[in-house]
């Protein structure tokens, strides 16, 4: 029988003491009053029960400690004890009347107050309030206990009291660096706000100081389970090893197995999971969830066992069914379907940490509307992730598929960036809210029944009631409040805003913000993040003055993102006011080039210089005077039409030279990616012939080549200091461009 309750934390235990100290231990050779027993008896509980690993080490432990008390007299101190073990055995109104009685005959005690905190913690969502209170006088009492402080963490983080969870986790670290426990706290407290590689450090550490401690090896498999399956099942088999009688890990790998179809394996992980909570009062709400689950594999094998007899099946319904089966489109579809969701999963994809702009954008305009070839015809936009901050800049024509193809998950997306209307800059605007929907909806009350972490669940699981008695009306009420809600800000002129004012709600129910922005918004994205609205010269169709472009500044550097826009005199005199404004900080100029004008010729006509510049987009003259007024030390030229194929390269080329090296100039192909921290970017550093795989690092901008595959007319980025060679390069992307398309 396992006991769910915080001092035995998230999933039945604490970490296993090399040593465990019981009341033999304890001085009591030569004279010692009764006060003086009775306080280091109760301090050798608050300070040494923690780190107890099984429950019967706990029972144990407190026998000893009641048993001491006995034979000295101390009745008030073996109440304590033994209302501790009331509770340890689910006698919760016994423990709680008990403890009631100690505080007060003996107002003072901590042991009672962290006892019937414990209580309350295993009653659930109504009761962490009361928990928490608990915790806390318990810790005025006694304030130097690491298990106190642990305690009070997890009734923080279960009240989603995030900054106080981290604080109490610290000061229990704090007074004890060799306690497992908060480690394992604030693992939990990172990993429920997806900061994976922050959860594993914690984790680890945790392993270190206690590589016997069952429940983190448990938290390891969840925190695995999307990202390497066969390592998540080996954390899960080491925490049953360790500890056969939590029933926690088992069910956490019935879930993995039923993820990946193992109906059967699946089934007897539930079924041990199901005997263990049967006797256990703290985790008795998890027995309806389990008993479906069992009860819907059960039917699923038998099923599957009816259609292996069927050979001869006749009945036409029952022959569709069969042979889908049977010749595999059923789990093909599946998969795929699984596939596909994994995109949207609260929990999917691995997210790059640090901060970065990314370009995702090809081409522009017409081309993605009248594509020749899908592989090359591609529109984009762009994505930065800063200080954690998720920043999608111009979402047109197949940004979803280039952000999808560079492994990032939906998660990633906070912010929404437009700078105008055309349609090659916000075409995936309303796809991105249809996700945003589903996404959520995910997260209230998923149809899959392998996910488990629902609103619905979670409420089912804080009231101890079967998840079909949770209403729809409780699981709105939660998730408006959940941090887990994904809440988009949308930043836009008014033409935008215009443009798709049927589609928009303005309910403070609805997920997401919207910003109208216009020259001279000034707005903080985040603490360190702080987002200038430029001017643009351009005609949107909708607006020939709403049209603009963004300035992001981090720390001591700028990124300037000219969206599409024509060169004046208005707009010189902006980029001047800027480069003066910001002097000194590095500048990364992300460029929309547009096209080529023949009237760009006349600028070699000093009378006529005035005719010759774009007028709806930068053109090689508006480039280059950009250029010259904010000296970037990198400028990705980007807006290419596709009548530029087999020209990017070459133009970057010419840009370089004209400025004699002093601006990096790269074409911006899809995936080329700046590490905004160490101002390197994304490049292949090595080439493997034979098994023709491809190794990157980031590098220095000036040691950065480009190369084309013109079957896709991709660009790829390559260290060309000597380390690749260009065409061992274009081998390797040839034979994988070849292999993709044999896969299709």
């Amino acid at each position: 029988m396992v006991t769910y309750g915080i001092t035995c934390g998230y999933y039945g235990y604490k970490p296993l003491s090399p040593n465990p100290v019981h009341s033999e231990q304890l001085n009591t050779e030569g004279p010692m009053d009764s006060g003086a027993l009775h306080d280091e008896l109760t301090q050798d509980f608050l300070f040494k029960y923690g780190k107890l690993t099984r429950k019967s080490e706990k029972r144990s432990f407190l026998a000893h400690l009641a048993e001491q008390a006995k034979n000295k007299n101390l009745e008030s101190c073996l109440s304590f004890f033994l209302s501790h073990l009331q509770y340890l055995e689910g006698e919760y109104r016994e423990a709680i009347r008990s403890c009631h009685e100690a505080v007060d005959t003996c107002g003072n005690a901590a042991l009672p107050w962290f006892t019937l905190g414990c209580v309350y913690a295993d009653r659930g969502l109504d009761e962490w309030e009361t928990a928490a209170d608990c915790f806390e006088k318990a810790i005025e009492i006694s304030p130097d206990s690491p298990c106190l402080w642990e305690s009070l963490g997890t009734a923080h983080r279960k009240l989603k009291d995030v900054p106080n969870a981290v604080k109490c986790y610290e000061r229990a670290i704090e007074l004890d660096p060799h306690y497992a426990a908060p480690w394992n706290g604030l693992g939990r407290v990172f990993f429920e706000a997806n900061e994976l590689e922050k959860a594993a450090s914690c984790y680890e550490r945790a392993m270190e100081i206690d590589p016997r401690y069952a429940q983190n090896w448990s938290d390891l498999g969840l925190l695995y389970a999307k990202t390497n399956k066969a390592r998540a099942i080996e954390f899960y088999e080491r925490a049953i090893e360790l500890d056969p009688d939590d029933g926690h890990p088992y069910r956490n790998l019935g879930l993995l197995l039923l993820r990946e179809g193992k109906y059967r394996q699946a089934k007897k992980q539930f079924e041990a999971a199901l005997e263990r909570f049967r006797n256990d009062p703290a985790n008795s709400y998890l027995l309806p969830a389990l008993e479906a689950r069992i009860r819907s594999i059960h039917e699923l094998t038998e099923v599957e066992t009816d259609l292996k007899g069927s050979v001869a099946a006749t009945e036409p319904t029952l022959r569709v069914i069969k042979e889908t089966i049977d010749q595999g489109i059923e789990e093909s579809v599946l998969e795929n379907k699984k596939t596909l969701f994994e995109f949207i999963d609260e929990e999917g994809g691995c997210p790059n940490s640090g901060s970065y702009f990314q370009v995702l954008r090809k081409w522009n305009s017409y081309t993605p509307i009248i594509a020749e070839n899908h592989y090359a015809s591609k529109g984009g936009g762009y994505f930065a992730r800063i200080r954690g901050k998720g920043i999608a800049i111009d979402p047109g024509f197949n940004f979803i598929d280039n952000f999808k193809a560079e492994q990032h998950a939906f998660r990633e997306l906070d912010v929404i960036l437009i700078s105008h209307a055309h349609n090659d800059h916000t075409a995936d605007l309303e796809s991105i809210l249809t996700l945003l929907h589903r996404y959520n909806l995910e997260i209230k009350d998923s149809a899959n029944p392998t996910k488990d972490n629902t609103i619905r669940n979670e409420l089912a699981h804080e009231r101890r009631i079967p998840p079909e008695q949770v209403s729809q009306d409780e699981i709105e009420r939660r998730f408006l409040i959940s941090p887990r809600r994904k809440v988009l800000d949308l930043y836009f002129p008014v033409s935008v805003f215009k443009k798709y004012s049927g589609l928009f709600e303005l309910f403070s129910r609805l997920d997401y913000r919207i910003h109208i922005i216009e020259e001279g918004t000034s707005k903080f994205l985040d603490g360190n993040i702080e987002l200038q609205v430029i001017k643009a010269k351009h005609n949107d169709i909708l607006s020939d003055r709403h049209s603009v472009g963004f300035i992001l500044l981090i720390d001591n550097l700028m990124v300037v993102y000219t969206g599409d826009t024509g060169w004046s005199e208005a707009i010189e005199a902006q980029y001047i006011t800027v480069a003066e404004k910001y002097k000194g900080r590095y500048c990364l100029l992300v460029a929309h080039l547009g096209g080529f004008k023949e009237h760009e010729r006349l600028y070699l006509n000093h009378g006529l210089r005035h005719k010759a510049f774009y007028d709806n987009h930068l053109g090689r003259l508006g480039l280059a005077r950009i250029t010259e007024i904010l000296r970037p030390e990198v400028c990705f030229i980007s807006e290419f039409g596709e009548e530029f194929r087999g020209n990017t390269i070459k133009i970057a080329q010419v840009f370089r030279e004209a400025f004699e090296g002093r601006t990096v100039f790269l074409p911006a192909g899809i995936g080329l990616t700046f590490d905004l921290d160490r101002k390197k970017i994304k490049a292949v550093t090595e080439v493997d012939l034979t098994g023709y795989r491809l190794g990157f690092d980031f590098i220095p901008p000036d040691m950065v080549g480009v190369c084309e595959l013109r079957k896709s007319y991709s660009l790829h980025y390559f260290d060309k200091s000597g380390r690749v060679r260009e065409n061992e390069l274009l081998q390797v992307l040839v034979e994988n461009f070849n292999r993709m398309l044999s896969s299709l």
